[in-house]
């Protein structure tokens, strides 16, 4: 599980961020003192599954889906249950009553997303959180043994 629902860069590690995070923090630390680079935070890895946690129909659906592509064969067949996988993702409403969804909102005001925009970035996060169900991540997270739901 995750301790924090958003990370500042000093927080980036490979337990809870992506290599893109990751690099950007090594290149961070090798800068001049002078050289600035923008202020970096992301969503940590397990932040979606606990969202879609608090939505269990949809879990549930995820879960069925990826079961079924486990037994095709057909490419056609796979990427059309992949983007009703991606569907499902990006319907996922935001639950503001969470403390952990309620703690990325405040966060990405105080990082200086004006709340305005927060519709618009919380379909971004969604558009990431669905791009694991591209043909592509299914077929690397496949042959490394992980599991998509």
């Amino acid at each position: 599980m995750f301790t924090n629902a958003l990370l500042y860069m000093t927080e980036f590690s490979e337990k809870n961020s992506g290599a893109k995070s990751n690099n950007l923090k090594y290149l961070y630390k090798k800068l001049p003192a002078g050289v600035k680079i923008p202020d970096s935070a992301c969503i940590p890895f397990q932040v979606c599954e606990y969202t879609l946690g608090l939505y269990p129909d949809m879990k549930k659906k995820i879960k069925q889906l990826c079961d079924q592509i486990g037994t095709i064969k057909s490419v056609r067949r796979m990427n059309r249950i992949l983007n009703q996988c991606k569907d499902i993702i990006l319907s996922l409403p935001f639950k503001s009553g969470d403390k952990h969804m309620s703690f990325i909102q405040q966060q990405l005001s105080k990082f200086g997303i004006p709340e305005s925009q927060w519709d618009a970035a919380w379909h971004s996060i969604k558009k990431v959180w669905a791009s694991k169900f591209n043909e592509r991540a299914f077929l690397a997270t496949k042959k490394l043994g992980v599991n998509l739901d």
